[in-house]
């Protein structure tokens, strides 16, 4: 394990005894939030916010590479979802705080005094806060990432296509799906996170092999039910008895709510964007709402076509309301006294 540490006005990176240094692009923190509270609430947001970047990155990939062939389908003909995906992490929002007694300075040495660290033995651990102690970590939500030639053929179409913002946009929500994190106790991240980490690889190489949907409410009770069936091995059978075993508890309940809320909750998230990009008039991937709504929202559990179940229009009308109203709010349409138009993306 590597970091950056603050001491004054200093950053002192560092390496842990015996660790692999790791790269990683790091992105400002200031584009992250930090979640803090007790660990009963944190870790359930922090599982939900797991499945919800990881299952939505799969899908923003695919459209992305049929936007960049739509493009240019010489430049991204070798470009398909498995060589654009990288099984390891390869962006980072944020950084914890290391302590200074066990992490070499530049200088060689180990400076600094050990201070408050987490208890993996307190009695009410769940009650315990999440922030607030020496030895946190940035823990990815995401633990797949960008490759390098999904990497490098972005970076040559941008600079091609100066003018196309979905473009612009794609590549942001891209990285900001693989590179998001939740500051926890570093105990946590070796613990019950190395378990969630785990089930990402496995459950993306096993729809990689099976040709299935990885955006799909099968494919993510697939996920919940492994999950699920993990962290109680974690918790009830290797920590039997213990208070760090509590932990699992959270990590179920997050994993119950993801079975329910996760679907609907990204297919409509995608339906945004996708009705963004025809309002912005880019017409790269389908000429109108209903043609990209065929090519990316028809999916049944199984990952095959199917009828896409319409809107009561009274729960239609709500919801277009509330998109004119986010679009006001962010400056993306014209507004009450709004006196010149705006970028639908922006």
């Amino acid at each position: 394990m590597s970091g950056l540490y603050v001491k004054g006005q200093q950053i002192i990176s560092t390496t842990a005894r015996g660790a692999t240094q790791v790269s990683r692009i790091k992105i400002g923190t200031s584009s992250n939030a930090i979640f803090s509270g007790p660990l009963r609430d944190v870790l359930k947001h922090h599982v939900k916010e797991k499945a919800r970047h990881y299952f939505l990155f799969g899908k923003y990939i695919q459209i992305t590479c049929d936007y960049l062939s739509g493009i240019d389908k010489i430049k991204a003909s070798s470009l398909t979802l498995d060589n654009a995906i990288q099984k390891t992490a390869t962006h980072q929002v944020g950084k914890g705080s290391y302590d200074a007694k066990y992490y070499k300075g530049d200088d060689g040495e180990y400076p600094g005094s050990s201070q408050s660290r987490f208890d993996v033995k307190a009695i009410d651990i769940l009650n315990r806060q999440s922030t607030g102690q020496i030895d946190t970590v940035a823990a990815h939500y995401n633990n797949l990432g960008l490759s390098p030639k999904f990497v490098n053929i972005m970076q040559e179409m941008i600079g091609e296509h100066p003018d196309r913002k979905v473009l612009k946009k794609l590549n942001e929500i891209c990285i900001a799906l693989c590179a998001g994190t939740s500051i926890l106790p570093k105990e946590i991240n070796l613990g019950p996170e190395k378990i969630m980490d785990r089930l990402q690889r496995e459950h993306y190489e096993y729809f990689q092999k099976s040709g299935g949907a990885l955006l799909s409410q099968e494919s993510i009770d697939s996920y919940v039910d492994k999950g699920t069936a993990q962290i109680s091995n974690w918790g009830g059978r290797n920590h039997k008895g213990t208070e760090i075993g509590q932990l699992m508890e959270p990590y179920k309940a997050g994993l119950a709510e993801t079975r329910i809320i996760l679907y609907p909750q990204a297919m409509r998230s995608i339906e945004y964007f996708l009705q963004d990009m025809i309002e912005a008039e880019d017409f790269t991937l389908g000429s109108s709402l209903q043609d990209l709504s065929d090519r990316y929202l028809q999916e049944t559990e199984s990952g095959n076509k199917g009828i896409r179940v319409p809107r009561p229009e009274s729960v239609q009308k709500l919801i277009d309301e509330f998109q004119v109203e986010r679009r006001i709010n962010s400056g993306a349409l014209l507004g009450p006294g709004s006196t010149s138009s705006s970028d639908p993306l922006q």
